[in-house]
């Protein structure tokens, strides 16, 4: 044997493979990667193929695909109206985002703008939603010692999640998004609930950081993911933001009414990019979208009796026609590219969905990595399955 071939074996002997499982993707032989019953990934299916040394991750391999289904073909076999039932499926945590993007798509083709009531819902609706995702995966982090503040967090996405359901008729896949505006509109009652609601957020926020600050403090510099990997792995959302990327659509490419919001142009991202700085991106998600509910909420009381959607003909058609529409999801870029050849249904439909992104940068991040802080690193990655494998 070669001194070259005896180095690598040598390697190979002190080097050991491990493939952890995430929910339904794990297999007999696997090692499972408990994140607790009410994490949103929980629900969906990763593996990690590792080489592990010394209980540290040398390389590994992120392994997607297990709920494939097919969304992309599915859309050309429905209408333009059906398709928004598909398009709130994806992200499940904030379904809204996908809806708006696909609306969008439509409504660029069709040269059409919807009423500013209704742009003013829109943002309302999909900022709750943000809220809704981003308590969600705050609650389920599994740190023993940060307990009473994920309770507090769950019982205040519980009220908004009923909130919601009170305005949109659905717990989850709202759909009252639709082509020309919104489906329902909210009343004074609903306005001050939902203000109501968010004034208990705002009250225990700086209780939140404190607290999350000092019981991470042992993971700072944990999962590092670089300003430049980020980039170059079309990382989005909180992410991107905790890397020092000041990536966010809302500012960069004004959609609804999000340019009318001047404050959005003040925010710094974090630059950590390590578990503490996501789970504080995460915490400054919530407030910021709670300032833009609050513009939202007072211009929508002055805007009072005026339309929510422009009417379009009951067999919906496009011209020919290509268009592509981004909007920034609750886990980052959603987007929607939509080719017409000016029939009732999409020629061709492609999304481009953050968790893929998300999950291409989370590889270069394990590395280094020990074993026993894998579940601390999965629970401050945002993602989801069902987001990955369309």
């Amino acid at each position: 044997m070669d001194e070259g071939r005896q180095v690598q074996l040598s390697v190979r002997i002190r080097a050991m493979e491990r493939i952890f499982g995430l929910g339904l993707a794990r297999a007999e032989g696997d090692h499972p990667i408990r994140l607790g019953y009410s994490h949103p990934s929980s629900h969906g299916g990763l593996r990690i193929h590792c080489e592990v040394e010394d209980e540290l991750i040398k390389s590994a391999q992120i392994e997607i695909g297990f709920m494939h289904r097919g969304v992309e073909a599915l859309f050309t076999e429905r209408d333009y109206r059906q398709g928004v039932m598909l398009a709130s499926r994806h992200d499940w945590s904030g379904p809204s985002g996908g809806e708006l993007a696909y609306a969008l798509a439509i409504e660029d083709l069709l040269g059409l703008t919807p009423p500013v009531r209704a742009s003013w819902l829109r943002m309302f609706i999909c900022e709750l939603d943000r809220i809704v995702s981003s308590l969600t995966f705050l609650s389920a982090i599994p740190e023993p010692k940060i307990a009473p503040i994920q309770r507090s967090m769950n019982q205040h996405r519980e009220i908004l999640a009923y909130r919601l359901e009170k305005i949109t008729g659905a717990r989850m896949h709202h759909q009252v998004i639709k082509v020309g505006g919104v489906a329902v509109d909210v009343d004074e009652v609903a306005l001050l609930e939902i203000a109501g609601s968010l004034s208990a957020i705002i009250h225990e926020l700086d209780w939140w950081r404190e607290n999350l600050a000092n019981s991470l403090f042992d993971y700072r510099n944990v999962g590092v993911l670089g300003r430049e990997i980020a980039l170059a792995c079309g990382a989005s959302g909180i992410i991107a933001r905790a890397s020092g990327l000041s990536l966010d659509i809302r500012m960069s490419e004004p959609y609804a009414t999000y340019g009318e919001l001047d404050f959005l142009t003040d925010r710094a991202p974090q630059v950590g990019g390590d578990i503490p700085a996501r789970v504080a991106s995460l915490v400054n998600e919530v407030e910021l979208s709670i300032a833009i509910i609050e513009s939202a909420t007072s211009h929508l009381r002055e805007c009072v009796g005026e339309p929510i959607e422009e009417r379009t003909p009951k067999v919906l058609r496009l011209p020919e026609g290509e268009t592509y529409r981004n909007v920034e999801g609750a886990l980052g870029a959603s987007g929607v590219a939509l080719f017409s050849d000016g029939g009732r249904s999409p020629t061709r439909l492609r999304l481009r969905t953050a968790s893929v992104g998300n999950l291409a940068a989370l590889e270069p991040s394990l590395v280094g990595v020990e074993v026993v802080h894998l579940p601390m690193l999965l629970a401050s990655w945002p993602f989801l399955s069902g987001d990955s494998d369309r």
